[in-house]
C-alpha cells in the first residue's frame, strides 16, 4: 500500500497498514510450517522373535517373545512400555519396559498343554513418541512386527 505524500486521500488508514503488515508477517512466518510445528517423534516394533523351551519328559513348555522397539530412524528406543496379549493355547496380558537396546522379553510361564501360542503387541508408550503401528516390521520375516506365533515343536 503506497500513498502519494501530496494527497492525504491516497494515504492508507492505520487499520489498513496494520492489516497489510499482519498479512505479510503471517505469510512469511507460517508458510510451509506443519500444523503444530516441529517434527513428530514416532516409534514402532522393529522386530519380534519367538522361542520355546520344552521341559524334559513332562511335556511342559514355555514360549518367549522378544520385541525390539525402534524410532522413526530405526534406532533403539529405551524405556518404552510395551503391552501385549497372549492367545491360542494360553491367554492373558503382558507388559514390560525396553532396556537400553530397545528390547523387552515376554514369557508365558509353564504351559501344560497345547502346541502353539500367539503374542500380539497392543501398544507401545513413551513420551514424547507416538506409536505408529503401521510401521511395525520384522527383518527376518518370522512375524509381521505386530504378532508372532510360537510353536511347541
Amino acid at each position: 500500500l503506497l500513498a502519494d505524500p501530496q494527497n492525504d486521500s491516497d494515504r492508507p488508514s492505520l487499520a489498513e497498514v496494520m492489516e497489510s503488515a499482519m498479512s505479510a508477517a503471517n505469510t512469511a512466518v507460517f508458510s510451509g510450517v506443519p500444523e503444530g510445528g516441529g517434527t513428530t517423534l514416532t516409534m514402532h516394533v522393529g522386530d519380534l522373535d519367538g522361542a520355546n523351551k520344552v521341559k524334559g519328559k513332562s511335556g511342559k513348555w514355555e514360549a518367549y517373545v522378544t520385541a525390539t522397539v525402534h524410532d522413526q530412524d530405526d534406532s533403539p528406543v529405551a524405556n518404552a512400555a510395551v503391552t501385549g496379549t497372549w492367545s491360542g493355547d494360553t491367554s492373558g496380558t503382558a507388559s514390560g519396559t525396553t532396556n537400553g537396546s530397545g528390547i523387552v522379553t515376554f514369557g508365558t510361564g509353564n504351559l501344560n498343554d497345547g502346541s502353539s501360542v500367539t503374542f500380539t503387541v497392543n501398544d507401545v508408550n513413551l513420551d514424547p513418541y507416538d506409536y505408529d503401528y503401521g510401521d511395525n516390521q520384522d527383518p527376518d520375516s518370522d512375524s509381521n512386527g505386530t504378532w508372532i506365533t510360537v510353536n511347541k515343536q
